[in-house]
Formats: C-alpha cells, structure tokens, sequence
C-alpha cells in the first residue's frame, strides 16, 4: 500500500539489510504520506509488531482511507441516522473513535 501511494518508496527504509531489521522493530517512515492522515493510520494499525494488535481484514476494507466521497457521506448519513435511536449510541461512539481522524477532517 505505501509503496504504492508513493511511487515506489519503502516505508521502511531504502536499503534492503536495513529494511528487514527496520521490519523487526517496528520502525517505519511514513513522512511520503504525512499529508494523508487516513492512509498513515491505516498503514501503522496493519503493521503493528503484534499480531493481535493489527486490524482484521473486515476492519482494513472498512477503514476511511479506503473511502471515496460517496462512501464518506454515505457514512456520515448513517452516522446521523443512528444519533436518533440512543440505543446505537455506544456503538456509533466506538465507530467514532475508530476513525477519529476521518472524522475530525469532516
């Protein structure tokens, strides 16, 4: 994904010995996709060191990075809909908070 948002970088680095130890600890530089927060997001919470820290594939097709304007509407009108009915209120908060960063763009 981040190579190919970026034409062709690494976002762990350039040399390939380097690379691979960067792959291990975790290191990762995302400074080629600063101006896109979704992506960023999305990139670090499928590459996390621990497995069951990483997103779900159901979750990653989910994510707002993979929006288009529609989606993003579309979802904010669902949103709005389930404000009227306060029994979805926790799940709408936790929808919330999984994409804050979409969200507070909007």
């Amino acid at each position: 994904m981040y190579f190919i948002l970026t034409g062709g970088r690494h976002a762990f680095g350039d040399v390939p010995w380097r690379r691979q130890d960067n792959i291990m600890k975790g290191r990762h530089n995302l400074s080629a996709l600063a101006q896109n927060v979704d992506a960023c997001d999305l990139f670090v919470r499928m590459t996390y060191i621990e497995p069951k820290q990483r997103l779900e594939i159901g979750d990653v097709l989910e994510h707002p990075a993979l929006w288009d304007a529609e989606a993003k509407l579309r979802k904010i009108c669902e949103w709005k809909s389930s404000w009227k009915n306060e029994s979805s209120w926790k799940p709408l908060k936790r929808k919330l908070q999984a994409h804050s960063a979409a969200v507070n763009r909007m």
